[in-house]
C-alpha cells in the first residue's frame, strides 16, 4: 500500500514529467525507476515555510494504493478537494520543476519542468498532458477543477507507472510542484500549494 499523499505526485508531476517529458520509444534508451525516499511520497516544500502541502488541496483518505512487483501502482476509490478560499471562477497556476543533486553543489535545476498557467483548461482537455494521465479517469459529470471547494472525484480505477526511459539519468532527484490560485481580478489567493517528492534513479 502506498502512502495516501502520493495522489498528485503519482498522477500529475512524477507522471508527466518522467513519463511524458523524458519517456521515448528509441531502443537506444533504458528503463528506470524513480525509487522514493519517503513512503507517504510528498513532502511540504522546506524552503517555503508558510506554504501548504498537497494534502491542504485535496483529500486522499478514500483513495487506495497497491504498488505491484512491475513498479506499476494501482488506483481506485475518490478524493475531494479541500482548497479553502479558492472560487470556481478562479485561475490556478501549476509548476513543476526537477531538480538533480550534485555533490558539494546541492539541488541543481534540470531542463525539465512542465507549467500550466491555466490548469483548469487543460485538465480535461484530450490533448493535454494532465489528461492523458489523470482527467480521463474522472467521470464526466464530475469533471470539475481543484477550485471547486468540497467537489468529490469517484475515479475510474487506473494504473500509474513508475518506470520509464531514458539516458544517463541516475543519481538523486527532486521534483517540486507548486499551485497557486488567482481571482478574476488577477489578485493571487494567500494559500499557495507546494509540495516535493525526492528519490534516487536508477534501473528499474
Amino acid at each position: 500500500m502506498v502512502g495516501s499523499k502520493s495522489f498528485l505526485s503519482l498522477t500529475i508531476t512524477f507522471s508527466l514529467l518522467l513519463q511524458l517529458q523524458l519517456g521515448s520509444t528509441d531502443n537506444q534508451y533504458t528503463d528506470y525507476v524513480f525509487l522514493f525516499d519517503n513512503e507517504d511520497i510528498f513532502e511540504d516544500c522546506p524552503e517555503m515555510p508558510d506554504n501548504h502541502g498537497i494534502d491542504a488541496a485535496l483529500s486522499t483518505d478514500n483513495l487506495e494504493f497497491d504498488l505491484n512487483e512491475e513498479y506499476l501502482v494501482d488506483v481506485s476509490g475518490n478524493s475531494t478537494v479541500v482548497w479553502e478560499g479558492v472560487q470556481p471562477s478562479d485561475r490556478i497556476e501549476f509548476r513543476a520543476d526537477m531538480y538533480q543533486e550534485v555533490g558539494g553543489l546541492g539541488w541543481l535545476l534540470t531542463p525539465f519542468s512542465l507549467v500550466s498557467e491555466d490548469l483548469c483548461i487543460e485538465l480535461f482537455e484530450k490533448d493535454t498532458l494532465f489528461y492523458k494521465v489523470w482527467g480521463q479517469h474522472v467521470p464526466k459529470d464530475e469533471q470539475k477543477c481543484f477550485n471547486v471547494f468540497g467537489h468529490t472525484y469517484h475515479y475510474e480505477p487506473f494504473a500509474v507507472k513508475l518506470t520509464f526511459d531514458g539516458r544517463n539519468l541516475f543519481g538523486r532527484y527532486k521534483i517540486v510542484g507548486r499551485m497557486e490560485a488567482f481571482d478574476e481580478q488577477g489578485v493571487k489567493r494567500p494559500k499557495t500549494i507546494c509540495s516535493e517528492v525526492t528519490g534516487e534513479i536508477t534501473y528499474a
